[in-house]
């Protein structure tokens, strides 16, 4: 019962993803692993990880009076918008998919100067 009340909390997910990418991403810059940013996945992760990390202080924001109604104004907000952002990562999927399929047909050789 503990375990499933604590992971019903979105702050307490938050804080378990955030602690479970730091337990990767430090051992990976020790070790140097992924430096490369063409094809490394340090990077990514790092970035994951300042955006967890900024989300975690809208938690802290909440207890203070003039940041609080705010905070929870803006997850109303997020709350209300989301099958319209649903729709809108549907339609960059389908245009990325489609200008993928385009780009297929194009040549090394055209010159468009």
């Amino acid at each position: 019962m503990g375990v499933s009340l604590y992971l019903k909390s979105m702050w307490n997910l938050l804080d378990m993803i955030s602690i479970m990418l730091m337990i990767v991403i430090v051992p990976m810059h020790i070790a140097r692993v992924s430096m490369d940013p063409s094809t490394g996945a340090l990077a990514p992760l790092i970035a994951f990880e300042v955006v967890f990390v900024w989300f975690k202080t809208f938690f802290y924001a909440l207890a203070f009076e003039p940041t609080g109604p705010v905070v929870h104004r803006v997850f109303q907000i997020t709350y209300a918008v989301r099958a319209w952002a649903i729709l809108l990562f549907m339609n960059m999927v389908s245009f990325g998919s489609a200008l993928m399929v385009l780009y297929q047909y194009t040549f090394a050789s055209q010159d468009f100067a």
